[in-house]
C-alpha cells in the first residue's frame, strides 16, 4: 500500500475511532440525562405524597380540635347542683379537682364536677365525668356488707346461693369468700376490658 494510502486509512482509522468515542459520549450523555429525569420524577413523587400526607395530617387535626371544642361544649354545659355554696366555695378554693356528689337526707345538696378532666384537650370535670377507679370499689361493696351485716339485714358467713339462687356452685361459696378474694372463680382477663378513660 502506498505512503498516501496508509495516510488515508489512518485519517479514516482516527475518524472511526472519533466517532466510536464521541457516539459513546453521546449514549453516556443520554444515559445520564434519563437517570436525571427518573431521579427528578421520584422526588416530585414524594414531594406530592409528603403534601397529600401533610394535608390528611392538618384535617386530622382539624377534626379532633373540633370534636374536643364540641366534648368541651357539651361538658361545660352539663347541669350541675349547689344547692349549699359553702361547699362549692370550699371546694374550688381547697382546688379539689374530680366530681363531687354530696347528699344529706336523700336531697342533693352539691353535685358538679371541678377542674380539668384532660388538660391537653381542655375538658373540664362534670356530674358525668368516667374515672379510672381501679379497685377502689372492692372496698365499698366490703364496707356496704359489713353495714347491711351490722343491721342483720345478712349474714356474711351465709352461703351466695341465698341471695342468687342460680349462681353457679353457690351452696359452696360464702360472701365472706367474696370479701376475702376466696371463693375460687376466675376473675376476668384483665387485657380484654373495654377501658372508659377522659385522658
Amino acid at each position: 500500500m502506498s505512503k498516501k494510502g496508509r495516510q488515508i486509512g489512518g485519517v479514516i482509522g482516527i475518524l472511526v475511532i472519533f466517532g466510536l468515542v464521541a457516539g459513546g459520549i453521546v449514549v453516556q450523555r443520554q444515559h445520564h440525562q434519563r437517570e436525571v429525569k427518573i431521579a427528578q420524577q421520584q422526588a416530585k413523587i414524594k414531594r406530592q405524597r409528603q403534601a397529600q400526607e401533610a394535608k390528611k395530617q392538618r384535617e386530622s387535626q382539624k377534626v379532633a380540635a373540633a370534636k374536643a371544642k364540641e366534648e368541651r361544649l357539651k361538658a361545660e354545659s352539663q347541669p350541675t347542683i349547689v344547692a349549699e355554696q359553702a361547699l362549692d366555695d370550699y371546694l374550688k378554693q381547697i382546688g379539689f379537682s374530680g366530681t363531687a356528689l354530696i347528699v344529706r337526707d336523700k336531697q342533693v345538696l352539691l353535685d358538679k364536677g371541678y377542674g380539668s378532666a384532660n388538660r391537653a384537650k381542655q375538658l373540664v370535670n362534670t356530674p358525668d365525668t368516667l374515672y379510672v377507679i381501679g379497685s377502689t370499689e372492692k372496698a365499698l361493696i366490703a364496707t356496704s356488707l359489713l353495714q347491711l351485716q351490722e343491721q342483720g339485714k345478712l349474714n356474711v358467713n351465709d352461703p351466695i346461693s341465698r341471695y342468687l339462687p342460680d349462681f353457679p356452685n353457690g351452696q359452696q361459696i360464702k360472701l365472706t369468700d367474696f370479701l376475702h378474694h376466696t371463693s375460687g372463680i376466675v376473675g376476668r382477663n384483665q387485657g380484654n376490658q373495654t377501658r372508659l378513660s377522659t385522658n
